[in-house]
């Protein structure tokens, strides 16, 4: 689950998820939640790395 905030200026995040890329939009500075459907995996455990975060306007907020 990826839970934001209203004071979260986040428009998009990118996550690979076992190595696979996933993409999740939001609207900024609006609460919400939203789940993220994992990827199958026959070791029953995920590895999230290489968190981005992007402002609305596309750019890449600090890592």
């Amino acid at each position: 689950m990826i839970v934001t905030s209203a004071a979260s200026p986040i428009a998009k995040m990118q996550v690979k998820i076992n190595g696979e890329l996933f993409e999740q939009t939001f609207a900024p500075y609006r609460s919400h939640a939203s789940y993220i459907e994992l990827p199958p995996s026959d070791e029953q455990s995920y590895t999230l790395r290489d968190y981005k975060f992007y402002d609305k306007d596309g750019v890449l907020l600090d890592e």
